[in-house]
C-alpha cells in the first residue's frame, strides 16, 4: 500500500505517462514515508470526453490533458504531510512529465489496517500489528 489510481486523457503519451507514475511514486516517499519498493499502481488512459473536469473549478483555468490521481492509503498522515505529497506531485509531475499542476486533481481515500490484503488471502498488516503488540 498505497494503491494509486492514475487516470489521463490519451493527450498524455507513454513516454510522460511513465514518468507521470514515477513522480507520483517519488513524492509519496519522499513526503509520506512509502518505502520505495511499495508501488501499486492502476494506470487508466481515457479518450477525448472520458474525463470531465470543469476547466474554471476552482479558478484553475485548466487544459486538455487532465489527470485525476486517486490514492487510497492507510489512515494516520497530518494535513501537511498531506499538503506536502500534493506540492510535490505537482512539481515532479510537471518537471519529469511536463504536466501542468493545474491539471492534476489528487484524491485521497483513508482507510485501516483490516481493508489490505497483498495476497495469499491474508491480512498482512493487521498481523503485523499483532505481532508488534
Amino acid at each position: 500500500m498505497p494503491l494509486t489510481r492514475i487516470d489521463v486523457t490519451d493527450a498524455i503519451g507513454p513516454d510522460r505517462l511513465s514518468a507521470l507514475a514515477d513522480a507520483l511514486h517519488q513524492a509519496q516517499v519522499e513526503t509520506i514515508g512509502i518505502t520505495p519498493d511499495n508501488r501499486h499502481q492502476l494506470i487508466h488512459v481515457h479518450q477525448a470526453g472520458q474525463i470531465i473536469a470543469d476547466e474554471r473549478f476552482m479558478d484553475l483555468d485548466r487544459g486538455q490533458e487532465q489527470v485525476i490521481v486517486q490514492i487510497t492509503l492507510r489512515r494516520g498522515r497530518s494535513p501537511q504531510a498531506k499538503r506536502d505529497l500534493y506540492a510535490r506531485i505537482a512539481d515532479l509531475a510537471a518537471a519529469n512529465a511536463g504536466i501542468d499542476p493545474k491539471n492534476i486533481l489528487v484524491s485521497l481515500v483513508e482507510t485501516d489496517s483490516a481493508d489490505w490484503s497483498f495476497g495469499a488471502g491474508r491480512a498482512q498488516l493487521l498481523e503485523a500489528e499483532a505481532a508488534a503488540n
